[in-house]
């Protein structure tokens, strides 16, 4: 019978050498190099990171919806200065209620992307982001509107991991801060986007001044499934499933020129990668994470992950209702929230250029 390239590779005597000279290789692949060589998996690194605008469309719109006379007057109550507005109570409950979906849409993430890959978790988070939709749109009440947000944070909070993880596996050394930078980017996207719709409704009083909003988040999954259809999955996920043999033909979807023998290479290292993380796993738990060398690195890893709600991420989603609270009209209060997440693009655009230069280290201080 005649053997696959999975057969040959672990019956040759030289894996670790092959694997050190993908190492080598990687290193030192220059940007340049890099995109001529692996454009596609450029290309569905951008793509599939889209899904993070849907995160960021949302997470905008309900804070974003306070503001908004037409949501007021339909889901808020009549105050002593005579208008309409949602209790503090109801607004933390609204605004934090994605977040606690997200929460759990991040722990089933790991489990589902090991299990099923990529592609069939990021079509099941699409489907569920679509139905969970019609629960806002139709919401007859605000305890409704929150039990939809919770729902809705789900899948939201399966997009915030899938994407990093997907960008991280599939892309080159030499572009993976770029392309795991335009995640965040996308975030900044579907803020802007939100602010944009709303703006063109702000002076509306009628309810398709928050029905349209809820709406348009039904362009996201179609666009998003389309892709994931045509997508590969992740080569990472075809070695941990065992099959060297689809783990090859991912990557020769994700590249272009590229000789087999640097193919080899590459899966002899994703192999022995994998053979070492299961050994490192053997006979482990997660309390090993605070014990020893180990508990330092889970501090540095904790610290740069708090670093976003430290800064006052928070804070900046409340922004269009504090500038009305201070007299701004509402639209006048949405074109600032649209001045201030272009900035929030712009920074990470900007990002591109700093990284390299700087390192994040340098950048986080």
């Amino acid at each position: 019978m005649e053997k696959t390239i999975a057969d040959e590779i672990q019956d040759s005597p030289n894996d670790i050498q092959h694997a050190r000279e993908a190492v080598a290789a990687e290193h030192e692949q220059t940007v340049k190099d890099a995109l001529r060589t692996h454009y596609k998996a450029v290309f569905w690194s951008l793509y599939l990171s889209m899904a993070v605008v849907m995160e960021g469309y949302d997470t905008s719109l309900i804070f974003s919806f306070f503001g908004l006379p037409a949501f007021a007057k339909r889901y808020g109550t009549l105050q002593d200065d005579g208008l309409n507005s949602l209790s503090a109570p109801w607004q933390s409950a609204l605004g934090q209620g994605a977040m606690v979906g997200q929460f759990f849409g991040l722990i089933v993430t790991g489990y589902a992307a090991d299990w099923y890959g990529f592609r069939r978790t990021a079509a099941v988070a699409c489907i569920l982001n679509a139905a969970f939709i019609f629960i806002l749109f139709f919401a007859p009440n605000v305890e409704t509107l929150f039990a939809g947000q919770v729902l809705l944070g789900m899948p939201l909070g399966v997009f915030l991991t899938l994407t990093t993880v997907y960008t991280a596996e599939v892309s080159p050394l030499a572009l993976r801060p770029y392309l795991e930078t335009w995640v965040n980017i996308c975030w900044s996207i579907g803020k802007l986007i939100a602010s944009g719709v709303l703006r063109a409704y702000s002076e509306d009083t009628k309810e398709w001044a928050y029905r349209v909003p809820w709406a348009v988040q039904w362009i996201f999954p179609p666009f998003i499934i389309l892709g994931v259809y045509f997508a590969p999955e992740c080569p990472w996920w075809h070695i941990r499933q065992s099959d060297v043999e689809a783990a090859r033909e991912s990557l020769l979807r994700l590249s272009t020129g590229i000789p087999e023998e640097e193919i080899r290479n590459t899966l002899s290292q994703m192999i022995l990668t994998n053979m070492q993380e299961k050994e490192a796993q053997s006979g482990t738990s997660y309390w090993d994470c605070f014990r020893g060398t180990n508990l330092r690195r889970t501090e540095i890893c904790c610290l740069a992950q708090t670093m976003q709600p430290l800064v006052g991420f928070a804070l900046v989603l409340w922004t269009t209702s504090f500038f009305q609270l201070q007299g701004l009209s509402a639209s006048d209060a949405f074109n600032l929230s649209i001045g201030q997440n272009s900035l929030g693009f712009v920074a990470g655009i900007l990002l591109w250029f700093l990284m390299p230069r700087l390192g994040r280290r340098t950048i986080y201080l």
